[in-house]
């Protein structure tokens, strides 16, 4: 089954903590966001509970896709892309976007590990709100309807509220255990660092070691014979 709430989110990046631990012993970099007067928090992994636990991860500094030219042009806000903007999902293997061979096994705590390479992007927005990070992803929130919580709980790290944001920022695709249920094609994570030219990103592309590239239509692994 493919994920419930694939949703693109541009904003503006206001605080993050570089790397933050969940109960599962899930490690993010968790980032605060606003968008049209809205907060939201995205979750980024950059550990996994799961061994291999280290991510792939691999940073291209002057991104361009033709298929993502548009987002230059539309306002800040949260964009459901099953629906009007669904010409905007993407898949990084029939998209051509990314190859498994590109991408790097990245550890966290290195001098150019995963926190160190994403940490100086944040703070270069945070420091320019003319800017924007660009989050495709699973989106969550009690205003959206997409996942249930408590109203006046509150974000778990910036605590504002209501509760909203977007994580799942990686490949969707290839999983043959627990995460199987969330496979499908045109439906990866990504995060774009708008550069200061205007016409091009520093895009992160995130995977985990276990995950397949070789998939069906339905994002599912296809085993060798």
């Amino acid at each position: 089954m493919p994920l419930k709430n694939y949703h693109l989110l541009k904003a503006q990046v206001l605080d993050y903590y570089p790397r933050k631990r969940d109960h599962k012993g899930n490690q993010h970099t968790e980032i605060l966001l606003q968008a049209k007067g809205a907060k939201f928090r995205a979750a980024l992994n950059i550990y996994s509970a799961v061994a291999p636990s280290e991510v792939l991860m691999k940073i291209e500094p002057s991104f361009r896709a033709d298929q993502l030219r548009e987002l230059f042009e539309l306002s800040e806000g949260l964009y459901d892309l099953r629906d009007a903007h669904s010409n905007l999902a993407l898949d990084y293997i029939s998209d051509d976007l990314i190859s498994e061979d590109q991408m790097i096994i990245m550890p966290v705590h290195t001098p150019r590990g995963a926190v160190a390479q994403i940490t100086p992007l944040l703070e270069t927005l945070k420091k320019d709100s003319s800017r924007f990070l660009y989050c495709f992803g699973e989106a969550w929130g009690v205003n959206l309807n997409l996942r249930s919580s408590p109203l006046g709980e509150g974000d778990e790290y910036f605590h504002f509220e209501p509760e909203q944001g977007i994580h799942s920022l990686h490949l969707n695709q290839g999983e043959s255990g627990y995460f199987k249920k969330d496979n499908g094609r045109h439906q990866n994570g990504l995060v774009l660092f708008e550069n200061a030219d205007r016409s091009s990103w520093t895009a992160c592309f995130f995977a985990f070691q276990e995950q397949s590239w070789n998939n069906d239509e339905e994002g599912n692994p296809i085993r060798s014979s």
